[in-house]
């Protein structure tokens, strides 16, 4: 193997790195929007009390933000 044929290699083995690390963001990304999607709270919602098997809460005051 000469040089030339070492850093095309090279090479495609850092393009391969980006799109690995290319779809592991993608993925992080698409996590955070599922969760999110998925919570029908939000930041400054306010849960008091919970229902008899303790799993969902009785009463959400909603934010106003």
């Amino acid at each position: 193997m000469n040089d030339a044929e070492i850093m095309e290699l090279v090479d495609e083995v850092r393009r391969c790195e980006r799109a690995v690390q290319q779809a592991k963001n993608a993925l992080e990304v698409a996590k955070r929007d599922a969760a999110v999607a998925a919570c029908p709270y939000k930041e400054g919602d306010i849960v008091s009390g919970w229902d008899h098997d303790g799993t969902s809460p009785a009463k959400v005051d909603k934010s106003c933000s």
